[in-house]
């Protein structure tokens, strides 16, 4: 399961699978996406 922080958004990942998220960008800041049971980091998402 992948989480971004900040606006709390949760989705189901399938190991190799392309995946999307999908969400209304309306928070500025920069947020972590990570894998919730691991605590992984995948990457920050910045908005502006």
């Amino acid at each position: 399961m992948r989480h971004v922080h900040g606006y709390d958004v949760t989705e189901d990942l399938k190991a190799g699978k392309r995946a999307t998220i999908d969400l209304t960008a309306d928070i500025p800041g920069v947020f972590e996406v990570e894998l919730e049971q691991s605590h992984t980091p995948l990457f920050e998402l910045t908005m502006q």
